[in-house]
């Protein structure tokens, strides 16, 4: 007995699928309701890389390139059609990315091309349109209304939107299990409208230009064609959301009065969307459904393509989807076909497939429903988060569009019976199927794992406790300097003009006194080293600050970290700041090798910026050869938060921002930069570490780690000295524990092979040998050559795939 698919739809969904089955061998009808293929139903339509790949594998990519238009620059607009921000360069971006371009062009066209990719035609039948379904254990038949019937083993509903076979299955389903189809029989909704349409050229839009405008309550999008047609698309909010039934529909007349109503849209502020409608070929208004099914199979029935997903059309998704659907569901009917008996599946089996091709793309094909609505109504300014991260956030992050569309693209299904094309394994962002929307790592997880940074914090509150210092410090400050080995030094009260700002910076002033103008050795030998170390710790935050993959997170602001520490002690700040990076930046937003790049023009200026800031105040507070100039530069340094912000930014406006070109041309660009940077820090670092050792004579242990909790009791200055030591444990320590975890999540994703022996073997020598500054300092780099050399096990690329033949 032959085993038979019939497939009903032929839209990109139906024709895709056919033609997957048709490579993979196995028998299947198409049954279509309209009298061609090709109809023009629908005016554009979007192709992702998502779904580029897998069109690539049927061998139907090329000839749609030659007909579609990749996509060239992306600009989002506000309602008086004024860039946001900068244009993007999408298609190099896209190509470099994914090794496929982002094209649209009209849907009749990619039916056509879907179509003539067939070959087999007498399995595609146009004109049935479907009037009945009847299952049995032995199979499932369809009744078409020219009188002709079809059996087969499995029927697939891929009739988009509105899908009969879906009406269909909810009846069955409905005599055999009442109440299952219930909850998906309210699943679909509607709140905003669109009228898309095509018009003729305009001469301040370009081929392969697209524009999305923002506004409140409503939105527009425009591409341009190879053609120089114009692809139109017009949202707006209804005045309710409705139901599945409900829904409404608008003829021409509607359509007309809502084209003037919103032809003051300022699609370029030389350009309103009333000049576009005046030349006009055609257009539809329509209400833009969304819907997240929960069944999407019973029986021998599975539904796919917009009959069990339905998305808004801002991201350009819905077709990619459609395709990656039809991808999953094969692989499920050809695993179960490749052993199945001579007789064919059970209908255990097949519910069993059914089961499988949903588990394999429910999560994803939800998340990017969800992606696409959250679009949709950031793009119509539905409330002041979406104003104000349309004004505020995405300036700041300059590619928010490609980053989210990357997160779409990254854990594409594919069709498991056929390589992977060639151009999609050289992409600097590999398809990887445990990565992207819908697979992210849990954050709740990742805080529970970081508490132990929470104990550091709480150990660094407890040992460093202002109380021990602060009786000594009032007594201090009263009587206007304190008395130590080189005798009476007074205090310099006031050093900033302004009253608030010279008294917050002179109280903590006196905390450095006994390590600054005591002649104990171990107290300075400890004070400078320390003080050195932590210089690199500064110079990792701020270089964090600029990677792309840090954008909108804590990390992105160091001087907040940076400014509490000195107010309050680095060992308290710096656990807080390594939880929260930890919990922000998990391995998966490194899947594409962009994300780990750094704004080039900033990482030039971060060694000028932390010695001319950090390091000379610092050396000019410890050595400088009067007592009142070490006092006078002990009060700069304090500041040096502020000074790093404000000379890094000064510094890096020094240089031209290469970072869109550096993202398609220039991957590794910064890497040359940061090794310099950091290895002028650790050989000072080493240095000063070396000195300490070599020069002092009690121990190492005895000079860097406490021994006991701060005392009331003791001197103002054994006070101070121990309270550093506290502090600097838990600054390095908290930093050591944080780069312990980079390493677990980069030997999970398979991109370390170095064993937690060698790891920890390395650490301590390098601790030993040069200090905790320049092992924290190597440490890292080894971690930013990794991110920057190697992939995710799981990620599809020549590598890997080489590996596992």
């Amino acid at each position: 007995m032959t085993f038979r698919v019939i497939i009903v739809g032929g839209g990109v969904a139906g024709l895709t699928l056919a033609s997957a089955f048709e490579k993979a061998g196995i028998d299947y009808i198409l049954l279509e309701c309209r009298p061609a293929f090709d109809v023009a139903v629908g005016a554009s339509i979007a192709l992702s890389p998502n779904g580029a790949r897998i069109l690539d594998q049927l061998g139907a990519w090329e000839k749609w390139l030659k007909i579609a238009q990749p996509l060239v620059r992306w600009g989002d607009r506000n309602s008086k059609g004024e860039l946001i921000m900068p244009r993007s360069a999408s298609t190099p971006l896209a190509k470099a990315l994914t090794g496929y371009d982002m094209t649209f062009g009209l849907r009749r066209s990619l039916l056509q091309t879907l179509y003539d990719n067939i070959e087999d035609k007498s399995m595609l039948l146009p004109k049935k349109s479907v009037i009945n379904v009847t299952c049995s254990q032995e199979g499932v038949a369809v009744q078409c209304a020219d009188g002709c019937s079809y059996e087969g083993d499995i029927l697939v509903g891929a009739d988009g939107t509105y899908s009969k076979v879906r009406e269909y299955m909810w009846r069955l389903a409905d005599r055999d299990e009442p109440g299952l189809m219930d909850p998906d029989k309210k699943a679909m909704t509607a709140e905003y409208q669109c009228l898309f349409g095509i018009s003729k050229a305009s001469g301040s839009i370009a081929i392969g230009d697209a524009d999305f405008i923002y506004d409140h309550d409503r939105s527009s999008f425009i591409f341009s064609d190879n053609c120089g047609r114009i692809c139109y698309f017009i949202l707006q909010k209804m005045d309710r959301v409705y139901e599945m039934v409900e829904i409404p529909r608008f003829s021409q007349a509607n359509a007309q009065a809502y084209a003037q109503r919103h032809a003051d849209i300022q699609i370029r502020p030389d350009l309103t969307f009333g000049n576009l409608y005046e030349h006009s070929e055609s257009s539809i208004l329509v209400a833009l459904e969304e819907a997240k099914f929960k069944q999407w199979s019973w029986g021998r029935i599975v539904c796919v393509g917009d009959s069990i997903h339905k998305m808004t059309p801002n991201l350009g998704a819905g077709a990619s989807a459609s395709i990656e659907s039809a991808a999953a569901l094969l692989n499920s009917i050809k695993a179960m076909f490749d052993h199945s008996p001579e007789e064919g599946p059970t209908e255990t089996q097949i519910r069993e497939c059914f089961a499988q091709y949903q588990k394999s793309r429910e999560v994803r094909a939800t998340a990017i429903v969800d992606a696409s609505s959250m679009t949709t109504r950031l793009q119509a300014l539905r409330g002041w988060f979406e104003f104000l991260f349309v004004r505020l956030g995405m300036p700041i992050m300059g590619s928010f569009a490609a980053d989210m569309a990357s997160e779409i693209w990254v854990g594409a299904t594919m069709l498991e019976n056929l390589a992977p094309p060639k151009a999609s394994l050289r992409g600097t962002l590999p398809f990887n199927p445990t990565q992207g929307q819908g697979q992210r790592e849990s954050k709740l997880k990742r805080a529970l794992l970081g508490l132990p940074f929470l104990a550091l914090l709480l150990v660094a509150k407890t040992a460093t406790d202002a109380k021990y210092a602060s009786a000594l410090r009032g007594y201090i400050w009263e009587s206007g300097g304190m008395t130590s080995a080189m005798g009476s030094v007074p205090l310099l009260q006031r050093f900033y003009s302004m009253k608030g700002v010279g008294d917050l910076w002179s109280l903590r002033y006196i905390n450095y006194l006994p390590d600054f103008y005591e002649t104990n050795y171990e107290s300075l030998s400890q004070a400078v080293s320390s003080s050195i170390d932590v210089g690199i710790v500064m110079s990792i935050w701020s270089f964090e600050s600029i990677r792309r993959a840090n954008a909108l997170t804590m990390a992105q602001i160091p001087t907040l970290f940076t400014f509490y520490g000195q107010m309050a002690g680095l060992g308290r700040v710096s656990p807080l700041y390594y939880i929260l990076y930890y919990i922000n930046s998990p391995i998966e937003v490194f899947k594409g090798a962009d994300m780990r790049l750094m704004h080039l023009n900033y990482a030039i200026a971060v060694l000028p910026a932390i010695i001319v800031s950090y390091y000379i105040p610092l050396s000019a507070a410890f050595f400088w050869p009067t007592v009142s100039g070490r006092k006078s530069w002990l009060f700069v340094w304090q500041m040096h938060p502020i000074w790093t912000a404000i000379t890094l930014y000064l510094f890096s406006r020094i240089f031209p921002s290469t970072v869109k070109e550096d993202r398609v041309h220039g991957l590794r660009r910064d890497l040359p930069v940061i090794k310099f940077s950091m290895t002028v820090l650790v050989i000072g670092a080493a240095g000063f570490w070396m000195w300490s050792r070599w020069t002092s004579p009690s121990s190492v242990a005895r000079v860097f780690f406490p021994t006991a909790v701060p005392s009331t009791q003791a001197p103002f200055a054994a006070c101070v000295c121990a309270i550093l030591k506290w502090d600097m444990l838990s600054t390095f320590g908290s930093t050591f524990l944080w780069l312990g975890y980079l390493i677990w999540d980069l030997k999970y994703a398979g991109m370390m092979q170095a064993t937690w022996v060698r790891v920890a073997i390395y650490g301590v020598a390098a601790f030993v040998a040069l200090g905790p500054g320049a092992a924290i300092g190597l440490g890292w780099l080894w971690r930013e050559n990794i991110l920057a050399h190697k992939r995710h096990k799981d990620a599809v690329t020549e590598e890997n795939l080489a590996q596992t033949r």
